[in-house]
């Protein structure tokens, strides 16, 4: 991917790539884009999250946006290039 259309990502998107690459983000944005999702606080409740981004990528945004054993919801931004 090119750097110039890495910073072009939202902001989340842009959070995404800096903690689990940004193949991750472009896969995260193609597969709910526009719409929330909820991030599992525990790995072993996340089969789907490692199947669109990966079993370390997973592990990595988990440990980012996760505290406590406790998920969060994010609203995954649709991307649009200006």
């Amino acid at each position: 991917m090119q750097e110039e259309v890495y910073s072009d990502f939202p902001a989340l998107l842009r959070e995404i790539a800096d903690v689990a690459g940004s193949e991750a983000a472009w896969n995260m944005m193609r597969a709910f884009g526009g719409r929330e999702v909820y991030i599992p606080g525990r790995l072993e409740n996340a089969d789907w999250l490692i199947e669109i981004v990966g079993f370390a990528e997973a592990q990595q945004l988990i440990k980012h946006f996760c505290f406590n054993g406790a998920g969060v919801r994010l609203l995954i931004p649709p991307w649009q290039r200006c």
